[in-house]
């Protein structure tokens, strides 16, 4: 039932919302995948990727990859992720010198989709520099936005709908610039209106590993770093900027927890490259949630130090991060003591649902052989998360190439109307269609369907 202003009723509010966060628990006994699609199927390794989809067309779909060679590997999609092309389809590249396909590229792709249909596509520059392209058609063109410059690693872009002033969308850039953590900020205004960037503000760390970054609905922007080196771990610390576009600049340290997984943790199945805590953040940004608000925290914990058995952990805090009450919650449901590692957590804005896939070594013997696993929060009304069975996502097992890029340091995911998107780089050549056979990675992607109903995923709470 509506109004004359379109806005859903509050008794109709309440019954959406028992409807949408009592349907995983009777809609879904699991989350279902479907055969997995190898993008890349090019020679050369593609991995660490990125993926994103459009929130005001959930048709379109970005992914971004390293790649061996110049530029970056990138492929999109206008179905859904059934079928996907290629923006510069003679290579499979764009960031490699080409005209119109932005400034060249390192490497550590990171992507962000606003509500107004700009993609945002942040990189490590060729020199020292961190890039951010914009394509406002889906990924098809692009247009330079942003070059900053330093002794700059660790780069990640995020969008935000917010209620800061002047600014419905808030985009948030973050990386590490001479040790130290920094970011700036800009507001969007509309498809293609990009507003002038803050200065630069740091967070005066030193020694840390940048983990993830995210803004609340108010405009809070919380990031999370964890240690920069070794094998035995330390803190898991919060900075904050409580007031995102203003002047007011990064708060903190805040300790939300502890890993054992170090900087450099060296484990069977990535015993070249190393594995790291590889923190997660995510806010539940749907008004009609219970837990509207609510900041999730994932990371990687060790069991017994240097025992490879690494686990995915979840907590939350309800104050923008300032406390964390709440003990972790075990992701992975094996019974077994190998790795789980790469994971990556994402939100369904609509509903408050949590997606997270990560790489699973519970099959493998040795455990050096890992496929991807998923799976999500099943039961947000309560005080805590229920989480669906894990659920193995991948065709088949991979395994390292030792050639220095291996899975990389992340993979990437989006859960959004109804269904998610992970990508990983994949030895497994399950699809039969890797030019390299099981020698090289490609990138590769499934759809994740679950746990709440697509019908009800499209009801829009305004």
């Amino acid at each position: 039932m509506k109004n004359d202003n379109g806005r859903i009723l509050f008794a109709g509010v309440a019954a959406l919302t028992a409807a949408l966060f009592l349907a995983p628990a009777t809609a879904h006994a699991q989350l279902s995948g479907e055969v997995d699609n190898d993008l890349s199927q090019k020679s050369g390794t593609d991995s660490e990727c990125a993926i994103a989809k459009n929130p005001s067309n959930p048709a379109q779909v970005f992914a971004f990859c390293n790649t061996t060679g110049a530029g970056m590997f990138a492929a999109r999609s206008t179905d859904a992720g059934v079928t996907w092309i290629y923006p510069d389809p003679s290579d499979k590249t764009i960031t490699d010198g080409d005209p119109g396909q932005g400034p060249t590229s390192c490497c550590d792709p990171s992507l962000a989709w606003d509500t107004f249909g700009n993609l945002f596509i942040t990189y490590l520059g060729s020199g020292a520099s961190v890039e951010t392209i914009l394509s406002t058609d889906g990924g098809a063109t692009f247009s330079n936005l942003a070059t900053f410059t330093g002794s700059v690693d660790q780069q990640t872009a995020v969008v935000a709908n917010t209620t800061q002033p002047g600014a419905p969308v808030m985009l948030q850039l973050v990386w590490n610039q001479s040790g130290a953590m920094v970011g700036r900020a800009a507001p969007v205004t509309g498809l293609g209106a990009v507003g002038a960037f803050t200065p630069l503000q740091s967070t005066g760390s030193s020694g840390v590993s940048f983990g993830d970054v995210a803004i609340s609905p108010t405009g809070v922007v919380v990031q999370s770093v964890t240690p920069s080196s070794g094998q035995t771990g330390g803190n898991i610390v919060i900075y904050r900027d409580l007031d995102g576009l203003g002047p007011g600049g990064w708060t903190g340290p805040i300790v939300a927890g502890t890993t054992k997984v170090g900087g450099f943790d060296f484990i069977p199945a990535q015993n070249t490259r190393s594995v790291d805590p590889e923190t997660g953040l995510v806010f539940d940004a749907n008004p009609a949630s219970p837990h509207f608000g609510r900041l999730y925290l994932m990371y990687t914990d060790e069991v017994v130090q240097e025992q490879h058995d690494l686990d995915i952990m979840v907590k939350w805090s309800d104050d923008n991060g300032a406390t964390w009450p709440t003990p972790p919650i075990r992701v992975n449901d094996d019974a077994t003591t190998r790795s789980q590692f790469n994971p990556k957590m994402s939100i369904d804005d609509a509903v408050g649902n949590i997606m997270i896939c990560f790489h699973d070594c519970r099959e493998s013997a040795t455990n050096t052989a890992m496929r991807e696993y998923c799976t999500a929060a099943a039961s947000p009304l309560g005080a805590g998360l229920t989480f669906l069975p894990n659920v193995p996502i991948g065709d088949g097992l991979s395994t390292s190439n030792q050639d220095g890029f291996d899975f990389g340091d992340y993979s990437g995911l989006d859960y959004s109307s109804g269904e998610g998107h992970p990508i990983w780089g994949d030895t497994s050549n399950s699809t039969g269609n890797n030019p390299n056979g099981t020698g090289n990675f490609d990138a590769q992607t499934d759809r994740v369907t679950g746990p709440v109903p697509v019908e009800l995923m499209h009801i829009q709470i305004e």
